[in-house]
């Protein structure tokens, strides 16, 4: 109750920017007709956008099938239960206080695995010339490639089919997110 009032403020500047969103719409030419195109040229947008999300898509799960071929380890029946619980857990919501038993009857198999790497990490190995030589390295890529891709193209598609105003909302979002990365990746 006491983060009511924080909730309050969040939603009323959202209500404020999504009304001047649609004020500056209504008062830019280039913005309307920019809005008309992509109205005509709809079907073609969505198609193209959602070939780059399902690219992405597979690129990323390519990554991961390899992470786990290459360096990923077996789990044994205990570890299979123990990830269900958690799965489980998961999706329960919030607790106080929970307590689980899960048992999986039959064969299981699985394989975990864990990969992760930091902007000095990538920088160092993009200047040192790793980043295409090294195996490890090019299934980072092109997983990053992947999730960049879902990305792009997930906002390409809240593009094509919101109002104007949301529009110019989400590729202001957007462009905030690269600025962020492109600065965390420069000061890396």
């Amino acid at each position: 109750m006491k983060n009511l009032p924080r909730m309050a403020v969040k939603v009323a500047v959202v209500l404020v920017l999504v009304f001047v969103a649609a004020v500056i719409v209504e008062l830019a030419p280039p913005l309307q007709r920019l809005d008309q195109w992509m109205l005509t040229n709809e079907t073609f947008l969505l198609v193209g956008n959602i070939a780059v999300i399902a690219i992405g898509l597979l690129l990323l799960i390519g990554s991961v099938v390899s992470l786990l071929m290459d360096s990923g380890t077996p789990m044994d029946h205990a570890d299979i239960e123990n990830q269900a619980r958690s799965m489980r857990d998961a999706e329960a919501g919030p607790r106080a206080f929970r307590a689980s038993s899960y048992r999986l009857f039959g064969k299981g198999a699985g394989s975990q695995g864990h990969d992760e790497f930091s902007f000095a990490q990538l920088k160092a190995a993009y200047s040192g010339g790793t980043l295409l030589r090294t195996p490890v390295w090019r299934r980072r890529l092109v997983a990053m490639i992947g999730a960049m891709a879902m990305f792009i193209g997930i906002v390409g598609l809240v593009l094509v089919i919101s109002p104007m105003a949301l529009k110019l909302l989400v590729a202001g979002v957007f462009l905030y997110a690269v600025i962020r990365m492109a600065v965390g990746l420069w000061q890396a």
